[in-house]
């Protein structure tokens, strides 16, 4: 440069900083735009960074907006909020455990902690509420994955995009959050206290979690079991003093009629079997104690830790008489255990694209779908290696 464009520069800079502050920040944008992008590239293929980054981000990012724009969105936040003001405001948050009551899928039918945990967020406005759930929901979907020893990028990519955690975020269910007590109790299962109080949480904000004690008691973790069980007590009993024991008396009618009412719309095998009243309650016992019975035996077979725990949460989403679309969010428990990258069973959830709605309306091949999709999981994680004695090739976390 000639010393008389240099001054000629100069001169423009000092006459114009506000010029050259906006192409200083241009460059500094663009400079790390382009590391980002070089970044990406480094993950991998163009086709993969499509298909496991931009395809999921895009389909949340849709998701995000369209929960913000409407009004009538995460319809299961609004139950939970609308039962932790009612608390707030020392009234009962359940309604009378009737029929008529119960029959629109829309009232508050928890272990009166569920409402508690949300009293910090029921005093915020309802679209801060909402976008608060959201993003911790999206949160725990990847604490969970990273805690149960998932390092592949493209499974997260897998995961998020699959129909369950859609479900789940736009529902703004429990969840996302119960994955991520699942991968806490995992991950920290050697240490008691830890263990034992997020188990027992886990399974007090979703009754349905209970063979998750079952694996503290299958693999001999018997301080864990028990502080686990004294934990839930502590969390149910104090979570109900709070209320004044509201409802406390009438809880098992209540998930009595709820059961009946809502049974033959989820995707559970009651409903696939289509049996009510008292005939449900005996398959789900039959089922209850076989699977307790199978979280034991797989806890004394090789690799009996990761094993039991996979069947326990297995187990809970076999033997509830109310399943979810949004709870095979779960089967990425299992999953990430056994397969840490990515595999073809990552997809399996995903093909629950083809029945989307969080319930089946009592259509039998949707609930074929969803619980041959269960049976898969299964085969392809706990039963691996079962025959041969032998413990997967896949390294436990």
């Amino acid at each position: 440069m000639t010393s008389t464009s240099a001054d000629s520069f100069v001169g423009r800079e000092v006459l114009c900083p506000e010029l050259a502050h906006l192409v200083d920040s241009r460059h500094g944008v663009r400079n790390r735009l382009d590391s980002f992008g070089d970044r990406l590239r480094a993950l991998g293929q163009p086709w993969e960074i499509a298909a496991f980054f931009w395809v999921p981000a895009v389909g949340l990012g849709f998701a995000c907006w369209y929960e913000l724009r409407a009004r009538d969105t995460l319809q299961d936040f609004g139950i939970f909020r609308a039962a932790a003001l009612a608390v707030v405001h020392g009234r009962s948050p359940y309604v009378a455990a009737t029929p008529a009551a119960l029959a629109h899928f829309d009232k508050f039918v928890y272990p009166p902690v569920t409402a508690l945990v949300f009293v910090p967020v029921a005093e915020l406005p309802s679209e801060v509420g909402r976008v608060l759930v959201f993003a911790g929901a999206l949160v725990a979907i990847v604490g969970a994955l990273r805690l149960l020893g998932v390092e592949d990028w493209r499974c997260y990519g897998v995961a998020l995009a699959s129909t369950p955690a859609i479900n789940s975020l736009a529902l703004g269910a429990l969840t996302s959050f119960l994955l991520l007590g699942a991968a806490v109790a995992w991950r920290y299962r050697d240490r008691t206290a830890v263990a034992a109080v997020v188990v027992a949480l886990t399974a007090v904000l979703k009754l349905f979690l209970w063979p998750l004690a079952i694996w503290l008691l299958a693999t001999r973790r018997w301080r864990s079991a028990a502080a686990c069980v004294g934990a839930g007590i502590v969390l149910l009993l104090g979570s109900w003093a709070v209320i004044g024991f509201a409802g406390l008396r009438s809880y098992p009618t209540l998930l009595n009629v709820l059961e009946r009412i809502e049974g033959p719309a989820s995707y559970s095998v009651v409903a696939l079997v289509g049996v009510g009243g008292g005939a449900a309650t005996a398959v789900t016992v039959v089922l209850a104690v076989a699977l307790f019975a199978a979280v034991v035996l797989a806890a004394r077979a090789p690799d009996g830790d990761r094993r039991a725990f996979a069947l326990a949460v297995l187990a809970a989403l076999v033997a509830t008489p109310l399943l979810w679309l949004h709870y095979l969010l779960l089967l990425y428990v299992p999953i990430a255990l056994y397969r840490p990258r990515l595999a073809p069973l990552w997809f399996l959830p995903v093909l629950l694209w083809v029945t989307p709605a969080a319930h089946s309306q009592g259509v039998t091949w949707r609930i074929a779908v969803a619980l041959a999709v269960l049976a898969a999981v299964a085969l392809r994680t706990v039963a691996t290696g079962l025959n041969r004695g032998a413990a997967p090739r896949f390294a436990a976390t």
